[in-house]
């Protein structure tokens, strides 16, 4: 046999023809609890599972072809494709955001003063804050390198733990004995989902105790 019953996109629908080509007298039924049968798990005949499929209005797919006995999962195939689909635009959205990411950059010495990197530093944050992709440039020269021969480098780390937390990913180009670049993307803000507008909590008003007149006091004789 080819292996495969019928394909519906990437997934193996558990059927007649399925168990007769497998030879499969019994398998084994799982379903997650988010789905309409509840959490499920156990090993029975293949007749019987089929039947426990069609009840359930669900569609039954192999997902466990060589475990013995073969693994068929009950699931929502519109649930999975349609979380698939959101998946996928949520990825590709991602994607086209990050390649259209107007680009800063910033240029250090690898001898840079402390005074001079934490002016600098703010300036990275707030490009990253704002939404661009931050490209920083490291270089030496031979007169620093004697005094720093590890410059880039050192540079390179303080740079990353200066801006953890503000970036997403960063990709390190070029040689960092001598002249390198760090390419932080900043973390993409995803849109918010619209909250469902509230009804204001009702002012409760208390009922104002009615004035009882006083009592006329009695003159004391």
């Amino acid at each position: 046999g080819h292996g495969a019953g019928p394909r519906d996109d990437k997934f193996i629908i558990f059927d007649e023809a399925w168990t007769r080509e497998h030879k499969a007298t019994q398998v084994r039924l799982v379903a997650e609890s988010d789905v309409a049968v509840g959490e499920l798990n156990e090993v029975m005949d293949a007749e019987d599972a089929l039947r426990r499929a069609s009840e359930s209005g669900l569609s039954a797919v192999v997902v466990g072809v060589k475990a013995r006995p073969p693994v068929v999962r009950l699931v929502d195939l519109q649930k999975m494709r349609d979380r698939e689909k959101q998946r996928r635009e949520a990825a590709r959205e991602e994607a086209d955001a990050k390649a259209n990411l107007k680009e800063k950059g910033m240029r250090f010495k690898a001898n840079i003063s402390d005074h001079d990197f934490a002016t600098k530093e703010r300036k990275m944050v707030e490009f990253l804050e704002k939404g661009f992709k931050l490209v920083v440039d490291i270089s030496s020269t031979g007169r620093i390198k004697r005094q720093k021969p590890n410059g880039v480098r050192e540079l390179i780390t303080k740079v990353e733990e200066t801006l953890q937390g503000n970036y997403s990913e960063k990709k390190v180009m070029g040689n960092p004995n001598f002249r390198a670049t760090v390419h932080f993307t900043p973390i993409l803000k995803k849109p918010e989902p619209r909250a469902e507008p509230k009804a204001a909590p009702k002012a409760e008003v208390e009922p104002r105790a009615a004035e009882e007149p006083a009592e006329p006091q009695k003159e004391q004789g």
